[in-house]
Protein backbone atom coordinates (compact mmCIF):
# COMPACT_ATOMS: atom_id res chain seq x y z
CA UNK A 1 0.00 0.00 0.00
CA UNK A 2 1.02 3.31 -0.78
CA UNK A 3 0.57 6.92 -0.93
CA UNK A 4 -2.08 7.76 -4.48
CA UNK A 5 -3.53 4.07 -4.27
CA UNK A 6 -7.29 4.02 -4.44
CA UNK A 7 -10.00 1.32 -2.70
CA UNK A 8 -12.93 0.07 -4.03
CA UNK A 9 -16.04 -0.54 -1.84
CA UNK A 10 -18.76 -3.04 -3.30
CA UNK A 11 -21.81 -1.75 -4.13
CA UNK A 12 -24.57 -1.82 -1.57
CA UNK A 13 -28.32 -1.72 -1.54
CA UNK A 14 -28.38 2.02 -0.65
CA UNK A 15 -26.15 2.89 -3.21
CA UNK A 16 -27.19 0.43 -5.58
CA UNK A 17 -25.36 2.06 -8.94
CA UNK A 18 -22.22 2.35 -8.21
CA UNK A 19 -19.76 1.71 -5.25
CA UNK A 20 -17.49 3.75 -3.14
CA UNK A 21 -13.77 4.50 -3.74
CA UNK A 22 -11.55 6.76 -1.59
CA UNK A 23 -7.92 7.84 -1.91
CA UNK A 24 -4.94 6.81 0.41
CA UNK A 25 -3.25 9.69 1.58
CA UNK A 26 -0.96 8.67 4.63
CA UNK A 27 0.70 5.54 4.94
CA UNK A 28 3.59 4.19 8.03
CA UNK A 29 4.35 1.09 9.34
CA UNK A 30 1.10 0.37 11.24
CA UNK A 31 -1.57 2.57 9.75
CA UNK A 32 -3.52 4.45 6.61
CA UNK A 33 -5.30 7.41 6.24
CA UNK A 34 -8.01 7.43 3.27
CA UNK A 35 -9.33 10.40 1.77
CA UNK A 36 -13.41 10.30 1.51
CA UNK A 37 -15.77 12.26 -0.76
CA UNK A 38 -19.53 12.77 0.76
CA UNK A 39 -19.31 10.75 4.11
CA UNK A 40 -19.54 11.87 7.55
CA UNK A 41 -15.63 11.76 8.62
CA UNK A 42 -13.77 12.87 5.02
CA UNK A 43 -10.62 11.13 6.49
CA UNK A 44 -10.64 8.05 8.09
CA UNK A 45 -7.46 6.11 9.96
CA UNK A 46 -7.47 2.02 9.17
CA UNK A 47 -4.32 -0.54 10.99
CA UNK A 48 -3.26 -2.19 7.99
CA UNK A 49 -2.77 -5.34 9.26
CA UNK A 50 -6.74 -5.44 10.55
CA UNK A 51 -7.51 -3.79 7.16
CA UNK A 52 -5.77 -6.50 4.99
CA UNK A 53 -7.58 -9.34 7.49
CA UNK A 54 -10.63 -7.25 6.32
CA UNK A 55 -10.57 -7.11 2.86
CA UNK A 56 -9.38 -10.82 2.07
CA UNK A 57 -12.49 -11.91 4.02
CA UNK A 58 -14.77 -13.65 1.93
CA UNK A 59 -17.64 -11.63 2.84
CA UNK A 60 -15.60 -8.32 2.71
CA UNK A 61 -17.18 -4.90 1.59
CA UNK A 62 -14.06 -4.01 -0.47
CA UNK A 63 -13.40 -4.96 -3.99
CA UNK A 64 -9.63 -4.31 -4.20
CA UNK A 65 -6.78 -1.60 -4.24
CA UNK A 66 -5.71 0.07 -7.31
CA UNK A 67 -2.37 1.39 -7.79
CA UNK A 68 -2.46 4.40 -10.12
CA UNK A 69 0.12 4.72 -13.65
CA UNK A 70 3.36 5.88 -12.49
CA UNK A 71 3.35 9.19 -15.36
CA UNK A 72 0.88 10.21 -12.55
CA UNK A 73 2.33 12.82 -9.73
CA UNK A 74 1.92 12.02 -6.40
CA UNK A 75 2.49 14.27 -3.48
CA UNK A 76 5.87 14.04 -1.56
CA UNK A 77 4.90 14.49 2.11
CA UNK A 78 1.50 15.19 3.28
CA UNK A 79 1.16 15.98 7.21
CA UNK A 80 -1.82 13.88 8.89
CA UNK A 81 -2.04 13.65 12.72
CA UNK A 82 -3.24 10.27 13.93
CA UNK A 83 -4.28 10.24 17.56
Amino acid sequence: MQVGDILFWKRNEKNWNYGHVAIIIYVDKTNFVLAHQNEKNPMEIYNTEKFIQKINNKNSQFIGLKRLPNWIPKPEIIYVKIM
